[in-house]
């Protein structure tokens, strides 16, 4: 018996891209807002998400100790893209990772400036891909938390079809005086429809 690597992996390639885009200072963000999204529109290519990582860095500390979480969740019915924040440039040559690659055809990807994103049409899964935290332990204490999901050659990767996107949530309500900066990266391949099974 033999085993068969997922079609996507060996279909052709019509170009890579990797995106870092910074939010602005958090503070105050409620439960459950999102602070991050891209939405997938492309009709002929899909997009395979090869890894989504997350940077916090702490620029001012809570007034007491408190958890810091997030989750990515699949968004599906992405009908209509998020607003507010500040939008990834995605022309010409940015996130390509050779110059020859085709412009990338992403719909959407924003991050918030000071708060949440404005949510769009669409519909999330009732739980996260994955999710972490990290603690602050009192007033003046600082913390870093780094988080990638994806990343293994060995794991089915998140494919994005027209309309489906990713969406990162804050989990837990921001804490009074605190103040985050957060950094998103984005790796992914398009691939032409025809080539997937």
């Amino acid at each position: 018996m033999s085993i068969l690597r997922a079609p996507y992996k060996i279909a052709p390639e019509r170009a890579e891209f990797t995106i870092t885009i910074p939010s602005g200072a958090l503070t105050t963000v409620a439960a459950d807002g999102p602070v991050w999204s891209c939405r997938w529109t492309a009709t002929q290519q899909l997009c395979v998400v090869k890894r989504v990582g997350l940077s916090v860095t702490v620029r001012t500390a809570y007034g007491t100790a408190q958890g810091t979480e997030y989750g990515l969740y699949f968004a599906r019915a992405f009908t209509v893209a998020d607003s507010g924040g500040t939008a990834a440039t995605l022309t010409t040559n940015n996130g390509k990772l050779d110059t020859n690659y085709p412009t990338s055809v992403m719909g959407d990807m924003r991050i918030g400036t000071t708060g949440v994103i404005t949510a769009g049409t669409r519909t999330l899964d009732a739980h996260p891909l994955g999710a972490n935290c990290f603690q602050t332990s009192a007033l003046g204490a600082t913390a870093n938390m780094d988080w990638v999901f994806g990343g293994s050659d060995d794991s089915q990767q998140v494919i994005l079809r027209q309309n489906e996107g990713l969406v990162l949530h804050n989990l837990f309500l921001m804490g009074a005086t605190g103040v985050l900066r957060l950094y998103v990266t984005m790796e992914w391949s398009e691939v032409d429809k025809s080539a997937v099974r």
